[in-house]
């Protein structure tokens, strides 16, 4: 009775942030006055990854770049894609982006370019894109599969949030015959490799994630960054949440309200977890977390953490810790 208790306490919680969140999110963006900021040099590693061509065919037409979407220049130099235009979705429901426009690269998806758009199941974006704006693709409720492409170092907050239904991601689509069969694509997703940080919310709300990696550039994953991704480590007895050495921060509720994950592990090089930054998870599969850390005890004692970072998991949920040699 008490476990239900918990449970129905932490469930309602959890649903008055998200609800609080989501009309915070849903709030018109600002109209876009200046250029987007240029990404900086951060000496990432590069992974030369090959990029699927979009010459598959569907009916003998070539899949081709779509027309129609909105664009702007800031500097003259390269075009931000600004909206949906005038494109007509069809039932196909995909985006191509291309990579050059009247001549000139197409660089970056500005704020809140595609937020809201009903009927968007599908984004490819070119290997010139470097960034996505802000709340670039919020609130998509349909979209479920993201080509990110090769270039992308940078990924604005909210981007992401509130795409309830995205289940695919990598460097390209997974299209066979002109379409991406659900039956046949592997529910991964796979954040660019480029990307060093996570902004706060970007992912918040994708509930139908069921296996998130992280690329090995991330130093910092923000705030509420993946709260709420409830189908994490649902359909993978085995799947284990990694976070990379790289990684020096987690914020607070980052991870809060994954109720299916059972499996996490930490590097003891990071330098802070935020409160809740685990908050719950396990608590809906009703199963013991547990959380390996990649180091010495001694090391993780001297990790900040914050309040709560991993309070209410089930009973017998436990912090372990993995010697190099496990490790290997």
């Amino acid at each position: 009775m008490k476990k239900k208790l918990i449970t129905a306490m932490v469930c309602v919680l959890a649903a008055a942030i998200v609800c609080a969140v989501v009309l915070t999110a849903c709030a018109v963006a600002p109209e876009q006055t200046g250029a987007p900021a240029a990404a900086e040099e951060s000496g990432a590693k590069t992974e030369n990854v090959e990029k699927l061509p979009l010459s598959v065919t569907s009916d003998n037409e070539e899949l081709k770049p779509t027309e129609g979407l909105a664009f702007a220049t800031y500097d003259n130099l390269s075009y931000t894609v600004t909206g949906i235009g005038t494109v007509d979705l069809g039932a196909s429901g995909r985006v191509i982006i291309p990579s050059e426009y009247e001549g000139l690269p197409v660089r970056a998806i500005g704020a809140a370019a595609f937020a809201g758009v009903g009927g968007l199941t599908e984004i490819d974006i070119p290997d010139s894109v470097t960034s996505i704006g802000e709340r670039a693709f919020a609130n998509c409720g349909g979209l479920k599969y993201i080509g990110f492409g090769n270039g992308v170092n940078k990924i604005g907050a909210s981007a992401f949030s509130g795409c309830s239904a995205l289940v695919y991601a990598d460097v390209s689509l997974p299209i066979d015959k002109g379409v991406v069969a659900d039956k046949d694509v592997e529910k991964v997703v796979k954040l660019p490799a480029l990307l060093t940080a996570i902004e706060p919310y970007t992912f918040f709300g994708c509930g139908a994630i069921e296996n998130l990696q992280l690329g090995s550039n991330v130093t910092a994953i923000g705030d509420t960054a993946f709260f709420g991704l409830s189908a994490l480590g649902s359909e993978d007895a085995e799947y284990v949440l990694t976070i990379p050495d790289s990684v020096k921060s987690i914020g607070y509720d980052a991870f809060m309200s994954c109720g299916e994950l059972t499996k996490i592990s930490l590097p003891v090089t990071l330098q802070s977890i935020g409160k809740y930054a685990f908050f719950g998870a396990g608590l809906v599969a009703d199963a013991p977390v547990t959380v390996t850390v990649r180091g010495e005890e001694s090391a993780w004692n001297m990790v900040p953490k914050g309040s709560k970072w991993n309070a209410f998991m089930p009973e017998g949920s436990a912090v372990v810790f993995a010697t190099a040699a496990e490790q290997a």
